[in-house]
């Protein structure tokens, strides 16, 4: 099977819940390439072109998107059946929500990484609800936390907090993680940036006292079962 992933690819970087479930799907004799979405409304808009004429020479079997806007482009062609993996913000957002029920509507199938997500779309046929899995023997498990402090140059003696994304991130809710961790006495509170590797992440979460969440919605949040896989709390 030929399978054609359609994504962003601002920034020149896919997320990397998507390259690892490629990775896994290619473990299986599966074969997968990319599309990337590189732009915001014009880069999506010209997609729809380049990818009908990419699909018109092609022999792919299965189209996955991945986020309902790009799941939008990818139904624009009608040459191969889509699927199309809703994640959170997608269905979260008011206006989005709207843009990832025409695609809904449109695709072959349907994945949500959580029936909350399903149930907010009113999907009623040709969908699952299958959440993102977490790799506990290559990716994410228990270490040293002084060990993994020293390879990421943090202090051993301080109480460190792992905000779960970037600050600058308006969902995840930055301030209310700010003000919680000022009512604590010593407390550093640092940021799960875009520049940490998958293994970084791993040193990150064994080293952390504490992962924060206080995002205003979400999906499936994958950080939370990655630190719950290194025992962080």
């Amino acid at each position: 099977m030929n399978v054609l992933i359609v994504c962003s690819g601002n920034n020149y970087k896919v997320s990397a819940f998507i390259t690892e479930q490629v990775a896994s799907l290619k473990k299986k004799g599966i074969k997968a390439d990319f599309f990337l979405i590189k732009g915001k409304l014009l880069g999506y808009l010209m997609s729809v072109f380049m990818l009908r004429e990419l699909l018109k020479n092609s022999k792919y079997n299965i189209v996955h998107a991945h986020f309902g806007l790009s799941g939008l482009v990818a139904v624009q062609q009608r040459i191969c059946p889509v699927v199309i993996s809703f994640i959170g913000s997608d269905v979260n957002r008011n206006v989005q929500r709207i843009l990832s029920r025409i695609a809904m509507r449109l695709s072959f199938y349907n994945i949500f990484v959580d029936q909350r997500l399903s149930k907010k779309m009113n999907a009623t046929k040709s969908y699952s609800n299958i959440p993102f899995g977490v790799d506990f023997d290559k990716n994410f498990f228990p270490m040293s936390k002084k060990q993994c402090r020293k390879k990421l140059n943090l202090n051993l003696k301080s109480k460190i907090v792992l905000f779960s994304s970037r600050f600058n991130h308006p969902d995840k809710n930055y301030d209310l993680a700010r003000s919680a961790v000022k009512l604590l006495e010593n407390v550093e509170l640092i940021e799960l940036s875009d520049k940490y590797s998958r293994e970084q992440v791993c040193f990150l979460l064994n080293a952390c006292d504490l992962v924060l969440m206080t995002s205003l919605r979400e999906g499936s949040p994958q950080v939370i079962k990655e630190a719950m896989a290194c025992n962080c709390p």
